[in-house]
């Protein structure tokens, strides 16, 4: 299926099927029907199977070895300052599609305030979970 190509349709199939999971199980614990371990253990399990799935498309579908395999057998030979010039263009672009950033005055592009809001709660996750002075 073509449609599954597209980074947007992979989020969005497994974000509708993260909430179905969430209403159902919800619907559930409400009713009595599973109790409080049931409940996290099954969110879990959509979260695992998501995440390893996301995970592992990502690797197939952004690998940097597999574009530029794909590159040279097209144009065949080409740098590799100019593959990761177009890879850093289209990622931007698509950012800029995505509207988390925005072209400023400077000429800059600059996290959007939707980036800026997804862009706080990663840097504290960073910080929290980077280790500094371990020995």
């Amino acid at each position: 299926m073509r449609i599954f190509e597209r980074e947007i349709a992979i989020a969005a199939y497994h974000g509708v099927a993260f909430v179905t999971v969430v209403v159902v199980v919800a619907a559930a614990f409400a009713r009595g029907a599973i109790g409080f371990a049931a409940l996290t253990g099954l969110l879990a399990l959509q979260f695992i199977y998501s995440m390893s799935f996301l995970e592992l498309w990502s690797l197939a579908e952004g690998s940097y070895s597999l574009q530029v395999l794909a590159k040279v057998s097209r144009q065949g030979s080409t740098s590799r300052e100019e593959l990761g010039e177009q890879k850093t263009r289209r990622r931007l672009d698509y950012l800029l599609g995505l509207k988390l950033v925005t072209n400023s005055a400077d000429g800059c592009r600059r996290p959007s305030i939707l980036g800026q809001m997804l862009v706080r709660p990663l840097r504290i996750v960073s910080r929290v979970t980077t280790t500094q002075g371990v020995n």
